[in-house]
Order: structure tokens, then sequence, then C-alpha cells
């Protein structure tokens, strides 16, 4: 009997990128996606840090793997919990990236939510990705 191929279901983008030019790593972009999830327009987000995600139930020791991921420009995958717009708790699993700028230095951190199992396999043999690419 042959087996039919499913067709992979199309999935939705979700990501931030945030700018290094300034010591509180504003968002400079998202996806809509990230938006709808998070329930916020992106009006209320851009230029902002994302600690504004975090509540009562963010685990501090991810918190500090995630700072300790950015003082040593290396990627990171984790699961947190974080807060929408109206104060609801979810899972906000993410693979943050820092992006190397054409002179060598760290221009911007992405971060991928809900990335696919190989993007994170990808991320963990490699310490950082070219933004110029």
């Amino acid at each position: 009997r042959a087996r039919r191929a499913r067709a992979a279901e199309p999935r939705v983008r979700r990501y931030l990128i945030c700018t290094t030019d300034d010591a509180d790593l504003s968002i400079v972009a998202c996806t809509q996606g990230w938006l709808d999830k998070c329930g916020y327009e992106a009006g209320d987000i851009l230029h902002r840090n994302c600690r504004f995600l975090q509540g009562p139930l963010t685990c501090f020791e991810t918190i500090m793997r995630i700072r300790t991921a950015l003082e040593t420009a290396t990627s990171l995958a984790v699961r947190l919990v974080n807060y929408t717009k109206h104060g609801h708790p979810f899972l906000n699993e993410f693979l943050m990236c820092p992006l190397v700028s054409k002179h060598g230095g760290i221009a911007y951190y992405i971060s991928v939510h809900d990335p696919p199992d190989d993007l994170i396999a990808k991320a963990r043999s490699v310490n950082t990705v070219d933004a110029d690419a």
C-alpha cells in the first residue's frame, strides 16, 4: 500500500528583532503572527525591551540564562512563561540568535518563536548568524 505524503501545515511565523544600538536592546521589528499571539499592536512594543512580557510566573533562572547568552553573544533556545497584553500567561518557546553585521559586530538579536526542531538543532551547532546573509 502506498503511503500518501501529508501536506505540511503552514507555520505561523513569529519573531522579534532587537537592536544593539541601545543598551536596552529595544524591539525594532516583529511579525504580525507574534503580535496576534501576544495581543499587542506594533505601537505597543516597538522601541521597548522585552521585559514587559514578564510576570509573576516568569522563571528568574531562565531570564538569567537569556542575559548570559546576550552577554556572551551566543544562541539560546528557551521556554518560559510570559504574559499577553491582557495579562494572560502563555508558554513562550523561542530561539534567540545574535546577527552579525558585515563589520563583524553584533547588530541585532532575533528571536524566533515556536521554532521548528531542525532550526533549534542548527542553532546549537553555531554561535552566531550572519546578518548580511
